[in-house]
């Protein structure tokens, strides 16, 4: 696990925590809120490393979970399962453009939120499953998503140098 010896992600990370914890109130929309943790595991799975994007929605989902109000590891479990199928997408797809990179952005998070709801829904503690839950999935996610759009670029600029990681390509 030498990628968490890195000081600047640990930094990154704090600042990430800390943005979500306080800054979403700012941007909420009636009750959806952007989901600024999907945004960076994305962002580190399409322009840092896609091999380690799981362990880091593993750590996020459990800093959420500490944090949120429901039942312990549906954050987790929902943030790793969306990771691995981000690393899925990142594996199989140009990494380099942000026609690729947004709407992977989108499905992923849709992933995510789904496997949430469908979890939550499962262990008894979450609403019915029907379709004012999926349309609520689908506004996040593209709520998520336009936020993606303007915090891609800024994360490509400020945070993917000081993470120092090199990407080489065969072609």
């Amino acid at each position: 696990m030498h990628f968490l010896s890195n000081r600047r992600l640990i930094f990154a990370l704090f600042v990430l925590v800390w943005f979500e914890c306080s800054v979403p109130s700012f941007f909420q929309f009636r009750t959806i809120k952007p989901d600024f943790f999907l945004i960076f595991i994305a962002f580190y799975a399409f322009k840092v490393e896609r091999k380690n994007v799981v362990v880091i929605a593993f750590i996020l989902g459990l800093i959420k979970d500490l944090f949120a109000n429901s039942f312990f590891g549906l954050e987790t479990i929902s943030y790793s399962l969306g990771a691995m199928f981000v690393k899925f997408l990142s594996d199989r797809l140009d990494r380099d453009k942000y026609v690729v990179a947004v709407p992977s952005l989108f499905t992923f998070s849709l992933v995510s939120l789904a496997c949430y709801a469908a979890f939550a829904f499962a262990s008894g503690v979450g609403q019915v499953f029907d379709l004012g839950v999926l349309w609520r999935i689908f506004y996040v996610s593209l709520y998520t998503t336009v936020f993606g759009l303007a915090a891609l670029p800024v994360l490509e600029k400020w945070v993917k140098p000081g993470l120092g990681s090199k990407q080489y390509e065969l072609f």
